[in-house]
């Protein structure tokens, strides 16, 4: 993961190196390009937790952080957006999280049809592939500014695993201690965003942005809620290679009700993007 994020980084950073910077009247026009891809890092500070349901009770949201534990991740990001029409474009960002760590439960926790009393100490790895998915039309549209309204799709394909030396508590009251423990779940999550979106062409070369989405909504198994926020600065050096600089914050609360899993999955993401982008 270092070796994707330095990597990144050494890509923004030769590009910049090469740009030759370009008069206003060789830049494109905000909101006239046809391409933008970014590339760079992310810098994650990660609040998430889970809970697995058994067969006859609800499970014990765990906090897969902990008091004490460390919550940033570094990763590799990739987007890309097409203006097909002046007023409509189509955008995508990715990027995943891997998180370990050791969990001391002080507390019992119930987990499928276990229930884990201290002392249990766990070894979690904690995995999130983000995609984000948006159309957006444009309502206002000129040379200052940009304001559109959107919609979209959230998806997040979680993966946990949690094993370890654990003291399970049995159903007839009694406990085995020293009890090997492990479990994987997975889901993959799907949830609709609705919102709206700002630019705003400070100077030919920097553009300033923010954008507020999201939805509560029940889609088959999958009921929850998910709300995203960004801001951004985006500063062209040449007609075709900049940088930028965003924040956005995630909060997401998930009930699952599949086979694979039964559960809720927790999480809280304030991300720092730092990316070159390219217009074209």
């Amino acid at each position: 993961m270092r070796r994707q994020v330095a990597f990144a980084c050494g890509a923004l950073v030769a590009g910049l190196a090469f740009a030759v910077p370009a008069h206003a009247d060789d830049l494109i026009p905000g909101g006239e390009e046809s391409w933008k891809i970014t590339v760079g890092g992310v810098l994650a500070r990660i609040n998430a937790g889970v809970g697995l349901n058994g067969t006859t009770n609800n499970g014990s949201v765990i906090d897969l952080d902990g008091p004490d534990g460390r919550k940033n991740a570094t990763t590799f990001l990739l987007g890309a957006e097409w203006r097909f029409a002046p007023r409509h474009r189509l955008s995508g960002l990715f990027f995943n999280t891997n998180k370990k760590r050791e969990l001391s439960l002080k507390n019992p926790v119930n987990i499928g049809n276990d229930q884990l009393v201290p002392p249990t100490s766990l070894a979690s790895e904690a995995k999130n592939r983000f995609l984000f998915v948006t159309y957006e039309y444009s309502f206002v549209k000129n040379q200052d500014v940009e304001l559109s309204g959107l919609i979209g799709a959230y998806v997040n394909k979680f993966t946990a695993n949690l094993k370890g030396t654990a003291t399970v508590k049995n159903s007839d009251g009694t406990t085995t201690a020293n009890k090997a423990v492990a479990y994987e779940p997975s889901v993959t999550v799907p949830m609709p965003l609705i919102g709206a979106s700002i630019d705003w062409f400070a100077t030919p070369a920097l553009t300033l942005g923010g954008s507020l989405s999201g939805l509560k909504a029940k889609i088959g198994n999958v009921d929850g809620s998910v709300y995203v926020a960004t801001v951004s600065a985006e500063y062209m050096f040449t007609r075709n290679i900049g940088a930028g600089l965003a924040f956005m914050h995630t909060d997401a609360n998930v009930d699952v009700t599949k086979k694979s899993f039964n559960g809720t999955i927790d999480w809280k993401n304030d991300n720092v993007l730092l990316y070159a982008t390219f217009k074209f």
